[in-house]
């Protein structure tokens, strides 16, 4: 399998590039200078030649557990209680493992190979993979007004304007905010670009596994043991 390189303009305006499997796209984002730092790691994943699946662990684990062979990427799912219970719907490969919860977060869902961002409340009942978190961070292509003050590291999904599933993290403490403008803003102007973002469970809970293909390092951003993950593998031969 041969190897992509994905680049984006980092705050110095030096393009940072990142090895990836074919067709998928790893990007590395940074706020431009003047503006609160933010390290951030991307992963768009077409709708063809790549599956993307909600799972659930048999007990929290670390992204390391989940990455068996096939799986290409691992990214951290939605929140937890004390117990490593998941707080919130999980829909995995058609089965509801956990019902809806509260009415202002959003959910992730996937459709027919088509992830899809919605509020909590307008979740579509028939899903093959489905997560619940919050907030949401970008909506119709705008940054979401979040007032929280506070700074961790950050996990999310959302949907690019080619169609394709985007997984990522803030490897950096940031806010909410922060994040939400970066995952907005035009890709001319170092962002994201993208029209639908929903924030995951964050600070020590944030991982990502990006597996290397060829000669290229896997990526890895570590957190600490959760019960749920989206995962990434081939759709086939």
């Amino acid at each position: 399998m041969g190897i992509l390189l994905a680049a984006t303009l980092d705050a110095s305006g030096v393009r940072a590039e990142a090895p990836a499997h074919q067709a998928l796209h790893v990007e590395h984002l940074a706020q431009p200078a003047g503006e609160e730092p933010a390290e951030i790691v991307l992963l768009r994943v077409p709708a063809e030649g790549f599956r993307v699946r909600v799972v659930m662990a048999e007990r929290p684990s670390l992204a390391r557990d989940v990455a068996g062979a096939g799986i290409l990427a691992v990214l951290n799912g939605g929140y937890f209680d004390s117990a490593g219970k998941a707080l919130g719907l999980v829909v995995s490969d058609g089965v509801r493992i956990a019902p809806t919860a509260r009415r202002g977060w959003g959910t992730f869902v996937i459709r027919a190979g088509r992830g899809s961002v919605h509020p909590a409340a307008s979740t579509p009942r028939a899903v093959d993979q489905g997560i619940q978190a919050g907030p949401r961070l970008v909506v119709g292509g705008r940054a979401a007004t979040l007032r929280s003050p506070a700074r961790a590291r950050r996990s999310f999904v959302g949907i690019d304007r080619s169609g394709r599933i985007v997984l990522g993290c803030a490897q950096a403490a940031i806010t909410l905010q922060a994040l939400a403008d970066i995952l907005a803003r035009p890709a001319s102007s170092g962002g994201a670009d993208l029209p639908d973002a929903l924030n995951l469970d964050g600070g020590p809970s944030t991982q990502l596994l990006v597996r290397g293909a060829g000669e290229a390092p896997e990526l890895f951003v570590p957190g600490v043991p959760v019960p749920t993950f989206v995962v990434v593998s081939p759709s086939g031969p």
